[in-house]
């Protein structure tokens, strides 16, 4: 992104980040007729304006037992994708299930709960300030 000025924030320009890729970067690029690795993202206008502004970004104490049952959760993942992933694909199926069972046990599900709870807090905060 460019100042007023014409000059970028960053020390980094697009052609100085292009000049890093390597040659079977820039071919896979050049397939999809773009230049660096954002071209192929959607543009900002695509997407809507969210009540609750960015969801990663919403505090969570560390004691909650919502910001634990996520710490949990998160191994769960790095162990089971991969194993899906390289499966054969007959045993695709069992080892999604076992993925599942793998979340619901720890309690995926109260952790959905809670994590929507705190979404729902901020948009109830956020919504407040635009009745004013």
């Amino acid at each position: 992104m460019k100042d007023p000025t014409g000059n970028y924030y960053t020390k980094n320009s697009p052609e100085l980040n292009t000049d890093g890729y390597s040659d079977a970067e820039k071919e896979t690029l050049a397939a999809y007729k773009a230049t660096t690795w954002k071209d192929l993202f959607p543009k900002e206008d695509a997407f809507n304006v969210k009540a609750y502004g960015a969801a990663w970004n919403i505090q969570i104490p560390a004691k909650d037992e919502v910001s634990i049952f996520g710490n949990k959760m998160k191994d769960i993942p790095w162990k089971r994708i991969p194993e899906a992933i390289l499966a054969k694909p007959d045993d695709f199926d069992k080892i999604w299930d076992a993925y599942q069972n793998d979340l619901i046990k720890p309690g995926v599900e109260k952790m959905e709960k809670g994590y929507a709870k705190y979404v729902q807090d901020r948009v109830k905060l956020w919504s407040a300030d635009e009745e004013k």
